[in-house]
């Protein structure tokens, strides 16, 4: 069940308060709100009065991510000088099967969705800047996958228009599943490593609840592994950007970036220009001070899976520490439905 429209209460440029609505394609031009996209890039000014946020669903229904308002609630005005209190953001509506899991089996087409172990989390660890040690802290259950005969870039990957590792078959003719190719990259690390882990810890019934990766791993190795399993998702330095008819359809992402890396994530508008047709909701984390290394991995890397894992929006207020700086957007479900704000730096 996809999102359609929003509604916020929102500051006009004469400065009084009104509730406003809008569809995916943005608020009025004349107005300033707690709301950006890629293609309209509103300065936000304030947050909503009373942290009053809503959606609308393709039913009709609207859902509540705060205080309740009725749907034909009349325009409401406040002095101009009124203070604007932060948004206190609840748990987001459930969005349809992003945030479940299913893995491909050994036939085409032959897709299986299954009830992940709470807290279990694969570590893709090419590329990962992360320390593992820090999930299990935070009370997760963590499978490391490394192997250094795969660890290198396979020909071409970053051809935007013929990045052969993707287009490589994994079923013959007859839809069975191919054997190892015998080559050994970061693409086929997904194939031959990580995805009959995935099928084993499935099989035992304690399938991950998400795949955590970063840098090459999210370059090459994650991408290709989604076209064989997809669920949650976080992507330390946001390298995991792919042409809209590639990217999954059932994959809550997290990008985790920083001001200061060498990717061009660094800048939060290239890289909510290069997912704005992500199919399915995204978290966008970005800390000003972090470089490829991810310095606030440690203060950051629970709330975000907080987010991802749970659609829970107000761990954004968790951050602290070196974390305190970083921004926070949202994306829900839905190809065109633009980037809004959760927490500002």
């Amino acid at each position: 069940m996809g999102i359609t429209g929003y509604e916020v209460r929102a500051r006009a440029r004469e400065g009084a308060w009104h509730m406003r609505r809008w569809s995916l394609n943005g608020p009025p031009k004349t107005e300033s709100v707690m709301y950006s996209s890629t293609t309209l890039q509103t300065e936000c000014l304030a947050s909503d009065v009373n942290g009053q946020v809503r959606v609308l669903f393709e039913d009709g229904e609207w859902s509540d991510w705060s205080h309740p308002v009725a749907p034909d609630a009349p325009d409401a005005d406040v002095a101009p000088d009124a203070t604007p209190s932060s948004p206190v953001l609840s748990p987001a509506p459930a969005a349809s099967a992003c945030g479940r899991c299913r893995v491909l089996g050994l036939r085409r087409d032959e897709w299986q969705e299954y009830e992940p172990q709470a807290n279990h989390i694969l570590l893709i660890c090419p590329g990962f800047n992360g320390d593992a040690n820090r999930l299990r802290s935070l009370g997760y259950t963590v499978t490391e996958l490394y192997m250094t005969e795969y660890d290198k870039y396979p020909p071409g990957w970053n051809d935007p228009q013929n990045p052969d590792y993707l287009n490589r078959a994994r079923f013959d003719a007859d839809g069975n599943a191919l054997p190892p190719s015998g080559v050994q990259d970061l693409g086929t690390f997904a194939d031959d490593v990580v995805l009959p882990v995935i099928r084993a810890a499935v099989a035992a019934g304690r399938g991950p609840a998400a795949v955590c990766t970063g840098s090459r791993g999210g370059q090459v190795t994650l991408p290709r592994l989604w076209q064989a399993w997809q669920g949650p998702s976080v992507v330390l330095n946001g390298g995991c950007q792919l042409a809209p008819e590639r990217m999954p359809t059932n994959v809550f992402l997290g990008l985790v970036c920083g001001g200061r890396d060498f990717f061009r994530t660094n800048s939060p508008e290239f890289t909510q220009g290069a997912f704005a047709r992500w199919p399915g909701p995204l978290i966008h984390y970005h800390h000003p001070q972090d470089d490829h290394g991810v310095q606030t991995y440690d203060h950051a890397i629970g709330p975000v899976l907080d987010m991802v894992l749970n659609s829970n929006l107000s761990a954004a207020a968790q951050l602290h520490g070196e974390a305190a700086a970083a921004a926070v957007w949202f994306k829900p479900e839905g190809t065109g439905s633009g980037f809004m704000q959760i927490r500002s730096t």
